[in-house]
């Protein structure tokens, strides 16, 4: 018996007329994981199987009469009842039976702007996103670390900074860190449904860096990491601690990093970047069996 759909904001693409009355199409879903969050923006894809955790689905569409095979836009969940019978020819995972409800929930976006007499700072951050970045701060190796916390935690990111840098980059890395963590504040609002914790070891070569963190909105950090020389390029390596120190206290997150080994300090700051990261991703995602509730006992954070 075929499976009738009920979705919202959903692209049309690639139709193709197979006998009257009957229409091929690829359609575009948002990106979900296994547990059918929302892990990227809409996109086509034919084939799920080479797509892992992709989003393109094939459908047949019953025409009624007097609709029409031109081409089609995004059709909204409302317009359900106006909807010709769309028929799976292969049921996919029954997450994107939630598709609709998913669609229609709140952007957990941001835009901080934060200017002293020392720097000038732009943060904006997308929780939903795909990993996209545009980091531009004025120091290099710390702009390569904040690419690497946007991809691995999924969070888009487009960080703005102009400095003091005829001082040195001390102001311009904690100022950032400090402006990233109000956005990711904002973002989270009142962090209903929230996975809230998150945690990762993290190898890169010789090194591993362990990060276990709680969006408690208790900042408090932990930092256990021994970087063996003082500078990695231009860049002073006890700056590492002071961006996340910054990004603890701002963010209200109670953040532990331990290095587990390692003996070269880009692989170890590295490591912690994107151990962080990856805990990050696990917390900020939402938890689909309590989309509704706040993660305390507490009924706050």
């Amino acid at each position: 018996m075929p499976h009738i759909l009920g979705f919202g904001d959903v692209e049309l693409q690639q139709q193709v007329i197979l006998a009257a009355g009957r229409v091929k199409l690829g359609v575009n879903f948002a990106q979900r994981d296994l547990f059918g969050d929302f892990v990227g923006g809409a996109g086509f894809a034919a084939d799920l199987d080479e797509n892992a955790g992709g989003h393109g689905l094939t459908l047949l569409v019953e025409l009624r009469a007097g609709w029409h095979a031109g081409r089609a836009g995004a059709i909204p969940c409302n317009s359900l009842q106006r909807l010709p019978r769309l028929v799976w020819i292969n049921p996919p995972c029954p997450v994107y039976k939630r598709a609709c409800s998913k669609r229609n929930s709140p952007m957990r976006t941001a835009l901080i702007s934060r200017k002293t007499a020392e720097t000038d700072i732009s943060v904006e951050v997308n929780l939903d996103g795909t990993g996209q970045y545009d980091n531009k701060t004025g120091v290099g190796f710390f702009d390569h670390m904040l690419d690497q916390l946007a991809r691995h935690s999924l969070i888009d990111m487009t960080i703005s900074a102009k400095g003091d840098y005829h001082i040195d980059d001390h102001h311009t890395v904690e100022d950032t860190g400090i402006a990233l963590g109000q956005a990711l504040t904002q973002a989270l609002g009142d962090k209903k449904g929230i996975r809230r914790y998150g945690e990762c070891h993290l190898p890169m070569d010789d090194a591993q860096v362990r990060c276990a963190l709680d969006l408690s909105g208790r900042p408090f950090l932990i930092w256990n990491v021994d970087l063996p020389t003082p500078k990695i390029g231009a860049f002073d390596t006890e700056l590492v601690r002071e961006f996340f120190q910054a990004l603890s206290t701002h963010g209200g997150i109670t953040l532990h990093i331990d290095q587990l080994h390692g003996f070269n300090s880009h692989h170890i700051a590295e490591a912690a970047f994107k151990a962080v990261a990856r805990a990050l991703r696990l917390a900020v995602e939402t938890d689909p069996r309590k989309t509704d509730a706040i993660p305390s006992t507490k009924g706050a954070l």
